[in-house]
């Protein structure tokens, strides 16, 4: 008795949503009216309909025109101005010379620890998201010692 009751429920409400659904699709298109007030023969009607398709045949000959100037990748990147760059080959004494920016880091911009909640949940937010500190650290790497050095001075 109850499955009967649900399902006769359940129509009702499929039969709303079709209702409603066919009305409001029968709404989306309306018929397209003629504005003009003169008749147009047959004649004129053809002749207008040839001149558009002209019309939208040329515009799709511009549109798709593919007899142009062709260009390589050289003559692109010689309009750009594009150099070729080197990656930097540097001895490991002159890595050394610019010194752990991590070690830098630490010892000139370390909190002193802050007996507060919110700093609390931060923190273990922060300890519990390895993977986004890992992603955070890589795409800082390239900018970090600029970074560090500037807001030492």
């Amino acid at each position: 008795m109850q499955y009967w009751l649900y399902l006769r429920k359940n129509a009702q409400q499929l039969a709303l949503f079709a209702t409603v659904s066919l009305l409001l699709s029968a709404c989306t298109n309306l018929p397209q009216n003629n504005t003009s007030n003169t008749p147009i023969s047959a004649n004129n009607n053809s002749a207008l309909n040839s001149n558009k398709k002209t019309e939208n045949s040329k515009n799709l000959a511009k549109y798709y025109d593919t007899t142009g100037l062709v260009v390589t990748q050289d003559d692109i990147d010689e309009m750009l101005g594009v150099t070729e760059m080197d990656a930097a080959t540097l001895s490991p004494e002159e890595l050394a010379s610019f010194g752990d920016v991590w070690a830098r880091t630490r010892a000139g911009f370390k909190l002193d620890i802050a007996d507060n909640e919110r700093v609390a949940q931060q923190i273990a937010w922060f300890a519990k998201r390895q993977d986004y500190l890992d992603r955070m650290t890589a795409r800082a790497s390239h900018y970090l010692y600029h970074t560090v050095t500037e807001a030492e001075k």
